[in-house]
Parts: C-alpha cells; sequence; structure tokens
C-alpha cells in the first residue's frame, strides 16, 4: 500500500485503536485496559496500519510457541477491500515466523463472509467450529494457517 507503514502500536496509539475497534462490526470490541495487558505480554502483538501519522488499521494476538494466534484485526470502513487487511496480516506472519511459531490460529464469526473469503484467500483453512461462541447465538469458525 502506497505510503502506509506497518509498525509495533504503543500505549501512545490505543485511542485511536480503540476508535476503530468499537467502530467495526465483527471486531472484537476489546476494552482500553485488554488492549493495555496485551502490550505488557511478552508475546503479546499490537501492530498498527499508519499513513500520515493517522492509524487506519490493526491486528492483536499473542505469540505462543510453537503456534501463534490472531484475536482481533479491523480496517477503518473507508480502507477496506484494498490491501490494508492483507498488509496487517503480513506483518502479523513475519513476526510469526521470526518467533519460531509454524502455525497461526483465529476464530472468526461465521456470519462474517468477508472475513471468512479473507482469511482462505491467505491460506487459512477451517479446522474446527465454537457453537454459541458468540453471544451465545453465533458459532466461531476456528481456522489455521501453517507458517512452516
Amino acid at each position: 500500500m502506497n505510503g502506509v507503514t506497518v509498525s509495533r502500536a504503543g500505549h501512545e496509539d490505543l485511542f485511536s485503536i480503540f476508535e476503530i475497534d468499537g467502530a467495526c462490526e465483527f471486531s472484537g470490541h476489546w476494552s482500553v485496559d485488554g488492549y493495555k495487558e496485551l502490550l505488557k505480554n511478552p508475546g503479546g502483538v499490537l501492530l498498527k496500519a499508519e499513513k500520515d501519522g493517522k492509524i487506519y488499521g490493526f491486528i492483536a494476538g499473542r505469540l505462543i510457541p510453537p503456534e501463534a494466534e490472531i484475536d482481533n484485526i479491523a480496517v477503518c470502513s473507508g480502507f477496506r477491500r484494498n490491501g490494508l487487511g492483507g498488509f496487517l496480516l503480513s506483518g502479523f506472519i513475519a513476526l510469526v515466523r521470526e518467533g519460531g511459531c509454524g502455525s497461526v490460529y483465529l476464530e472468526v464469526n461465521e456470519h462474517n463472509i468477508a472475513a471468512l473469503g479473507f482469511y482462505e484467500r491467505a491460506g487459512f483453512s477451517g479446522v474446527g467450529r465454537r457453537p454459541g461462541y458468540y453471544r451465545g447465538r453465533e458459532d466461531a469458525i476456528l481456522m489455521r494457517l501453517n507458517c512452516e
């Protein structure tokens, strides 16, 4: 993406990340404290996509060798479907490989068709289902990517 950089987020970025999270229908809707805890976690990863000093997306996850997990990813509505999510995912996967993790797991709402397609195009495949995971009514599709 032209002019966009992906880098680690810090405490100074949490307000922007929290706003993006809250504006996305299928986002994890974490609290600011949840993101603060992730930043304290030695395996925690919080990456931001930024252009001209403004954050337009983020990805949050954990490296727990030999595996990693993506907990949350969100992109501002005006910047979806233009490669920003893939840019964030690529940055995360690079850290996964550097961290010695051979696979990445995530859950996605069964009704989030756009995300399911995005992850499948990135090489993830469905490996399970968690009934009633979201609000006790909607299933989570468990997906995995082999990074070896």
